[in-house]
């Protein structure tokens, strides 16, 4: 049951917030995974180096793992018309494991 209101409370957080017709190209090629629904957050992060403290921009973009079953460092997340490269290894950040974290920046392909 518990498993249940966790799917449909991440259903209802994409509905409001998601950009839906993305689609994701797996790194080295193979088959892309389109019309699939992804939230784009470009949140400011705190970057420590030695004592010398900074806010820099960040890309996060999260997709339902029943979408995309295996994103990986290197992949390609189309958003709008705009590509987005998977930096490093994704991971589940909700509680329920149904949504992917992956950080990203904007590229050109």
């Amino acid at each position: 049951m518990k498993a249940e209101i966790a799917a449909m409370a991440v259903d209802d957080a994409f509905a409001d917030a998601a950009e839906p017709g993305c689609s994701y190209q797996p790194p080295g090629g193979g088959d892309p995974v389109t019309e699939i629904s992804v939230i784009l957050a470009q949140p400011d992060e705190e970057a420590e180096l030695g004592e010398i403290r900074a806010v820099v921009a960040s890309t996060l973009i999260d997709v339902r793992i029943s979408e995309v079953t295996a994103p990986a460092r290197g992949g390609i997340f189309i958003v709008a018309g705009v590509s987005y490269t998977i930096l490093a290894a994704p991971r589940r950040w909700d509680r329920s494991r149904l949504v992917w974290r992956c950080p990203a920046t904007e590229t050109s392909v």
